[in-house]
């Protein structure tokens, strides 16, 4: 074999090596948030459904690779149904309409996990804003 050969041939192993860590590493990645979405899904349908105070809002410096939309921190006071209300954090990936809606005072309606009430989830793509007066006093 000449030189060449061998170039290509060790060339070749180490590509079919590398695109066979790539699509191992892609397919955890896809996995693992299959697994993130089924467990928000379960939270959001068989979790207690609470209203939530927001406190705080802050940008976590985290932006989301596809869209560029940032990280939220909330603080919130939670207020379980015929329970103690409770301060909580959460992050959100925050959309360009949820930026407006998320401001300190408003009310939410949160999702809490039984197992541990400081899993909290907030419904997909639009929180649903109780105090409609406050916000287009904001706006305006």
């Amino acid at each position: 074999m000449d030189d060449s050969t061998i170039f290509i041939l060790i060339f070749s192993g180490v590509t079919i090596i590398l695109l066979a860590f790539a699509y191992r590493t892609v397919k955890r990645m896809v996995g693992n948030l299959q697994q993130a979405e089924a467990a928000e899904q379960q939270i959001i349908q068989q979790g207690i459904t609470a209203d939530a105070t927001i406190l705080d809002v802050w940008e976590t410096g985290v932006r989301h690779s596809l869209d560029n939309d940032p990280q939220l921190g909330l603080r919130l006071t939670v207020a379980p149904p015929n329970q103690t209300p409770y301060e909580a954090e959460i992050k959100i990936m925050a959309s360009p309409l949820q930026l407006v809606q998320l401001q300190p005072g408003q009310t939410i309606t949160v999702h809490i996990d039984p197992a541990d009430p400081h899993n909290i989830i907030l419904p997909p793509a639009h929180p649903t804003i109780t105090n409609l007066d406050d916000l287009s006093k904001e706006l305006l």
